[in-house]
């Protein structure tokens, strides 16, 4: 088997390629590592990602880093089912949307993820701010979602693969943040965004999706949304 994925548990940046191969239905080698164990500082995985970061693809001899690498790397050498558009005008889009995320939505929710799991005390007003921010950008998606099955257009494509990892990371951060806090009120609830709602249930039907779902997030009883 050519193609081995290096990868975490919880990273989301992992989740979307094991979300490539399998959407793609790909055959390929999954190498779990554990990170508190510092498996990502080894020299053997320093050869393949000298940023010591996850996930890894391997290709034969060639190895790729960097999840928006892997996944076009992917689509352009496996272009039966393609994720990044088939016209200019799709790939255009797709593009614009994971850009738009990149710049308007993930540092709003890494504040969220920050506080829940690297600080003892989380500053209020900072999340805050943080939540307010989210809600309008999470109101755009939800307009576009309740026109449309997946991001961009009736087919899932590379930007709901890329988002949807930080969107379970999401409600796994606020899961954590609301037992720190009683009266945090959740961003992502039904009420107010059910289209996105639909759109998270949409990817539990694809096909070998249990097989990307984070093992240890599995094991986890007590809260089912958090990262560690």
């Amino acid at each position: 088997m050519d193609l081995e994925v290096i990868w975490a548990s919880g990273s989301p940046y992992s989740w979307s390629i094991l979300l490539t191969l399998e959407v793609k239905a790909l055959q390929y080698k999954s190498t779990l590592i554990e990170l508190f164990k510092g498996e990502n500082r080894t020299p053997d995985f320093l050869k393949m990602n000298p940023r010591g970061k996850v996930p890894v693809l391997r290709d034969g001899d060639y190895f790729i880093h960097e999840s928006l690498a892997v996944m076009s790397y992917l689509d352009r050498k496996f272009s039966e089912t393609a994720l990044f558009g088939d016209s200019p005008v799709k790939s255009a889009e797709i593009v614009k949307l994971v850009s738009e995320y990149n710049s308007y939505i993930a540092p709003h929710i890494g504040q969220i993820i920050s506080s829940a799991f690297w600080s003892n005390s989380p500053n209020l007003t900072k999340l805050e701010d943080a939540k307010q921010s989210l809600l309008y950008e999470l109101t755009n998606l939800e307009k576009i979602l309740t026109a449309t099955n997946w991001l961009a257009g009736e087919e899932i494509s590379a930007v709901d693969i890329f988002i949807f990892p930080f969107m379970q990371l999401l409600m796994r951060s606020e899961a954590k943040l609301k037992k720190i806090t009683a009266d945090y009120k959740l961003i992502l609830d039904c009420d107010r965004y059910g289209a996105i709602s639909d759109w998270l249930k949409r990817f539990e039907d694809l096909p070998g999706y249990n097989n990307t779902y984070p093992p240890h997030w599995k094991e986890d009883k007590e809260i089912s949304h958090y990262i560690s």
